[in-house]
Formats: C-alpha cells, sequence, structure tokens
C-alpha cells in the first residue's frame, strides 16, 4: 500500500503555444494607446478652433506609430497585409484635412495592430 501511495502520478502542467491574446495592461499598450489617443485629441482640439495643423500631427502620427509597427514586425520589411492595410487606411484618412480631425484612426489603428499581431 505504501508503495501505491509513492507511485501516484505527479499532476502535468500544461504551458500554452499559442498566441495570447493582447492586454490593454500590456507595456506596449500602455505606452501605445496613450499616445494614439493624445495624437487624435490634438486634432479634435485644433479642428475646435477651426485651424489645421497642415499635416504635423500626422507626421508625427506616421513617425511615432509606424515605427512601433516596423518594430513589432521584427524588423523585415514584409509585414503582414492586414497591419499594413491598417496602418495604409490610418494614414491616407489623417492625411485628409479634417477628415483626420474628426477620426481617431491613430487610436483604432493601435487597437487593431494589437489584437491582430499579438
Amino acid at each position: 500500500m505504501a508503495e501505491e501511495e509513492t507511485k501516484q502520478e505527479k499532476p502535468k502542467i500544461e504551458v500554452s503555444q499559442g498566441k495570447s491574446t493582447p492586454s490593454i495592461t500590456s507595456p506596449e499598450a500602455v505606452i501605445m494607446f496613450p499616445l494614439a489617443i493624445i495624437l487624435d485629441l490634438l486634432g479634435y482640439v485644433l479642428l475646435l478652433f477651426a485651424l489645421d495643423d497642415f499635416w504635423l500631427m500626422d507626421i508625427v502620427g506616421l513617425l511615432i506609430i509606424g515605427s512601433w509597427v516596423f518594430i513589432r514586425s521584427g524588423g523585415k520589411r514584409t509585414t503582414s497585409k492586414k497591419g499594413l492595410k491598417n496602418f495604409g487606411v490610418a494614414t491616407v484618412i489623417e492625411m485628409v484635412p479634417y477628415v483626420g480631425s474628426i477620426s481617431p484612426s491613430w487610436s483604432v489603428m493601435v487597437y487593431k495592430e494589437l489584437k491582430n499581431n499579438p
């Protein structure tokens, strides 16, 4: 009887090898979401005063968020088609005067990037 107790199987711990779901509290989300929201809110504020940023905020967003997407892709020149499409759509929307100010496209783009490529 003592032998049976010592030979009991130890519980196996399973480790998930699949992709993890993105979390709003992940370090990159905590950094990128506020930056994207600030870029979008600055567009709203400028629009309230009937001003246009003359693509200044668009270039800043393109450099910051574009660099993040590039680094996230592992430095490869080819990224996923969805990620490239999301980035292209957000950039085009932001480049249209006053439409980019109304649209929260940087914030949506950051969310979609985190969701599609965890």
